[in-house]
């Protein structure tokens, strides 16, 4: 069993090397939810080497939606992944450690979006140099389960959705970019 799990990461890799910028899978309620989510980007604040920014998630279809999401500072970073480019288009890898421990997963992090509805989440993140010209937002999420009964530093995991597949997860990579001040999607 473990090597199908390391089969599948393997392909999902091999697509994204490939150049697919979304992968994604088919879930228990025989729903397709591969084109059914749409994100979007906008830089709303900029400090020195600082941005705020507005992370969209949409649901572009006729079904329910789910989207693995922890909105905590610092842990945000889980499956959320930037990038940023200058002005004489180097770019730069957001680089900041997801620590370790300090957060119990729960089925709030796990969010449904109703058809052709939207979700919204915000983030500070500090800039790698301050001439940033535009930032590239990846999200990604590979869990269908969460089985829990996982002995951590801040206690044992419960298991969510019966330890079962997550009804109506959105599962792959999705990506899209922000000029610093408004969206480029």
């Amino acid at each position: 069993m473990q090597y199908i799990k390391y089969i599948g990461l393997g392909l999902f890799f091999i697509a994204l090397l490939l150049g697919c910028k979304e992968v994604s899978v088919n879930n228990t309620k025989n729903i397709d939810v591969s084109h059914a989510l749409k994100t979007s980007l906008v830089v709303v604040n900029k400090h020195d080497n600082q941005i705020e920014v507005n992370m969209v998630f949409e649901n572009i279809s006729d079904n329910p939606l789910r989207i693995f999401y922890i909105d905590a500072p610092l842990f945000y970073k889980t499956h959320n992944h930037f990038y940023f480019v200058d002005g004489q288009g180097k770019k730069y890898f957001d680089m900041e450690e997801v620590p370790p421990h300090g957060l119990i997963v729960t089925a709030k992090d796990f969010y449904l979006i109703a058809p052709h509805e939207q979700k919204h989440f915000s983030a500070k993140i500090m800039l790698p140099v301050k001439d940033v010209k535009k930032v590239h937002w990846r999200y990604d999420n590979t869990l269908t389960s969460w089985k829990g009964n996982i002995e951590t530093l801040d206690g044992k995991t419960k298991a969510l959705f019966g330890g079962k597949e997550i009804p109506y997860i959105w599962v792959g990579t999705i990506e899209t970019s922000a000029k610093i001040g408004k969206s480029v999607d």
